[in-house]
């Protein structure tokens, strides 16, 4: 990185091995991106669960609504002035989040290595104080659990410490990707409303069928479901939230590979990269986001089968307890594996095995490069989220002061700071997501293709 150490270093095309720049042209990476509909089976299994679910929440909606005293009871318990003053506060304490939020953007491009740097020595805090409060809490056995933690994060320190510039070089670039296509942040935020709006349609449909097969007599009513029916509806509830997911993924991946190669197609607002990337990933590229949404989708039903028989005990809540285990550790391997193989579905517009063939590819040849590369990033962008969290609960707490619309509220300086903790967490996580989707994309791009960086903007 030279005497610039990491800071303000930006990735282009380079030819590692013949020390060359390499020219891209517009037709070359655009043959990568072939126009073929790729794994389309699977993008039909969405659609028809989507027509499902709507039109189970159409016909048996009225059904979820139907005993309406605890609803009625509910609203009496709020008068408008509260909902007013609700809304009032999150909407002041979203305006400040997105305030504090660009700044941390701004921040995190201007001192993006010393960021990093405090990222892994606020890891190393936060397990010295759980140590500490295992201490005085005379959790001794916890206490040296979490003291084992803490030197296996000290030890990962000084490992890291060298990659660290790396690192810092990738995340400046990812930033850079976003900030010359500033419209996947927007376009961040709208899938993260239409994932609420289907999870209402969802809630809905599923509350409607329970109505419709409980069993009431005149001392209390059952759950009619059958296991079968309710595995389907989470199944397709998990499948859509992975699908709504891993097609932002893909999006910015594509929009950071137009940016890459070809730079004049991938700056602006609303690029013709956004805009290309957008439309491939909704299109030839949407089967293979549902074809691996749909094996995590199956792994996450899996998973909250054996919670539901592990939480009603008897016999076989042992065996449901090692299931669920073990299907928690194969979720979070297929979902870190997913993260790169959606990547390479973006850039190229590869089928999803041809992508997974591509990320063992990856691992094989640069495995313990791209993880810790991935991790010191991860780190930093949660260490900034936290922080816009907290920031944005001292702002709910200034409005409670300031103004008067929580007078008549219980607790109300508690009720603010939550509010504005959560509203500041999710703002921040869901812009955090984005730059942590262009640095998978910029890493992925980088590994595969020998590319260095040179450039110094």
């Amino acid at each position: 990185m030279g005497t610039h150490d990491g800071e303000g270093v930006v990735a282009t095309a380079y030819e590692h091995n013949t020390g060359s720049y390499t020219e891209t042209t517009s037709s070359a990476y655009s043959d990568k991106r072939t126009s073929k509909c790729r794994d389309p089976i699977f993008a039909l299994l969405f659609v028809i669960n989507v027509v499902g679910i709507i039109a189970t929440a159409s016909a048996y909606g009225k059904k979820a609504f139907d005993d309406d005293d605890d609803i009625q009871s509910t609203v009496d318990d709020f008068n408008t002035a509260d909902i007013k003053a609700y809304v009032y506060m999150t909407l002041g304490c979203s305006g400040g989040a997105v305030v504090v939020t660009m700044a941390m953007f701004a921040i995190m491009m201007c001192i993006p290595q010393f960021l990093i740097k405090l990222a892994v020595f606020f890891n190393i805090l936060c397990c010295a104080a759980i140590v500490f409060l295992a201490i005085i809490t005379n959790q001794i056995v916890f206490a040296i659990i979490a003291g084992v933690i803490l030197l296996i994060s000290i030890c990962w320190a000084f490992c890291v410490w060298s990659r660290i510039p790396f690192a810092t070089a990738n995340l400046v670039t990812a930033c850079k990707a976003v900030l010359d296509n500033c419209s996947v942040i927007l376009l961040s935020y709208i899938f993260v409303l239409i994932s609420v709006g289907f999870t209402g349609v969802f809630a809905v449909a599923f509350s409607g069928v329970y109505e419709d097969k409980k069993n009431c007599s005149s001392s209390n009513c059952s759950n009619g479901m059958n296991g079968g029916i309710y595995a389907l509806f989470i199944l397709s509830y998990f499948f859509y939230q992975e699908v709504i997911k891993n097609t932002i993924h893909v999006i910015i991946g594509g929009t950071v590979g137009t940016w890459w190669f070809l730079p004049e197609e991938g700056k602006g607002c609303c690029s013709s990269g956004v805009l290309g990337s957008m439309k491939r990933a909704l299109t030839t590229s949407f089967g293979s986001i549902c074809f691996g949404s749909l094996l995590v989708a199956i792994i996450q039903t899996l998973k909250q089968l054996a919670r539901n028989a592990r939480e009603q005990g008897g016999s076989m809540a042992l065996l449901a307890c090692i299931a669920e285990c073990i299907l928690g550790c194969l979720e979070s391997l297929l979902q870190y594996f997913n993260k790169w193989a959606f990547i390479y579905v973006g850039l190229y517009g590869f089928s999803y095995l041809e992508s997974g063939k591509k990320v063992i590819e990856l691992f094989k040849a640069r495995g313990w490069d791209t993880i810790i590369a991935d991790e010191l990033i991860s780190m930093a962008l949660t260490m900034l989220s936290v922080l816009c969290g907290l920031i944005s609960g001292a702002f709910g707490l200034f409005l409670e002061d300031q103004t008067s619309w929580f007078d008549d509220i219980d607790n109300s300086q508690l009720i603010s700071m939550l509010i504005g903790l959560i509203v500041g967490l999710v703002l921040c996580m869901i812009l955090m997501s984005t730059i942590a989707s262009s640095v998978n994309a910029v890493i992925g791009k980088f590994q595969s293709s020998f590319f260095f960086y040179l450039r110094i903007f």
